[in-house]
């Protein structure tokens, strides 16, 4: 994460290896739509984009709160080891209580999910990263 983003608090959004991608405040689908760009070589509107980004198990951080994808394909999928690794690390740089609040929620989930979800981490085998393909 930049300095400057350390001053101005968690946004934008963090791939499932870990790679976060800053957004200014509100220039979320700018950043979604040049994501989508390079990395999938679609041009899709900024809120497709984020939906996108989503759907392939990326974390968006905004000015109050997280957003992440917990259903897909009918399957529950948990949060990436990197995906935790960064927010427990960065969490301290949250904009604001509300965020913090959120991050916090995420992490609760998350571990809910996983602990929930062993059926469906043993149907995908010995590959769960499948879910993020």
């Amino acid at each position: 994460m930049s300095e400057n983003n350390k001053k101005n608090g968690l946004c934008g959004f963090l791939s499932p290896n870990g790679i976060f991608k800053e957004a200014a405040p509100y220039e979320h689908m700018e950043i979604a739509t040049e994501i989508v760009e390079k990395k999938y070589g679609q041009t899709l509107s900024g809120i497709e984009s984020e939906r996108l980004l989503l759907e392939k198990g990326y974390i968006g951080f905004y000015s109050r709160d997280v957003g992440f994808q917990w259903f897909v394909n009918r399957s529950i999928r948990p949060l990436t080891d990197e995906q935790v690794t960064f927010v427990v690390e960065n969490m301290k740089y949250a904009n604001n209580s509300q965020q913090k609040q959120s991050i916090q929620e995420l992490l609760e989930r998350n571990d809910d999910v996983k602990s929930r979800n062993i059926l469906d981490i043993v149907t995908l085998g010995s590959n769960p990263e499948a879910l993020y393909d």
